[in-house]
């Protein structure tokens, strides 16, 4: 388990952080986003028009300004996106995941639009609200899965005193993705202290 939780560590500590730092465009493969290296740079200057997603589910496409031109690629042809105010999000079953902390496990979150019915006075009508669910990885190269205690402990191999600690630690989805310190979540501000112990 230790060994296991100091590769983890090893991963994160050894992407390069500015090779597209104050940039945006799109991601290939993991790798590229791994390593922070574009395929394609969108025009800065066009600011929130520099890559447009279509989520028309029957041709869903990433429209792309670069060089003064707009192209357009299959959604699913590229990992991840870069958008210009440095958010980053993950193309996953052609559906966009906002990473939003990758300082142990990969965390992303999605804006899910659902329906539900609300009682009225008669019946009931329909109302579509969005719910934000939250998902991870363990490298950039997995797929995602939702983020549970129990489906960080499959995925890390955890043993009895790692399972114990996170099982007394957190009780459901909101206490794993609390924002803490440096924007971290919660469950890996723990990661870490938990690792730095093992020490």
């Amino acid at each position: 388990m230790k060994q296991l939780l100091i590769a983890f560590m090893s991963l994160f500590l050894s992407i390069p952080s500015g090779k597209s730092q104050n940039m945006c465009g799109v991601y290939k493969t993991a790798n590229d986003l791994k390593y922070q290296q574009f395929n394609i740079t969108a025009d800065r200057q066009t600011k929130g028009h520099a890559i447009e997603v279509s989520n028309f589910f029957l041709r869903p496409y990433i429209y792309i300004h670069t060089g003064g031109k707009k192209i357009k690629i299959p959604m699913d042809s590229i990992y991840a996106l870069k958008q210009y105010d440095e958010k980053i999000y993950r193309i996953w079953q052609r559906k966009c995941y906002q990473l939003i902390d990758s300082s142990f496990l990969l965390i992303f979150s999605y804006k899910n639009r659902i329906t539900k019915m609300i009682p009225t006075s008669r019946s009931a009508r329909p109302v579509t609200v969005t719910q934000r669910e939250y998902y991870f990885c363990c490298d950039y190269s997995e797929p995602l899965i939702p983020l549970t205690p129990d489906n960080i402990l499959l995925a890390l191999h955890a043993d009895k005193p790692l399972s114990k600690a996170i099982h007394q630690r957190f009780r459901n989805q909101q206490e794993l993705i609390e924002t803490k310190q440096a924007q971290q979540t919660s469950i890996n501000l723990f990661l870490k202290n938990y690792k730095q112990q093992e020490r």
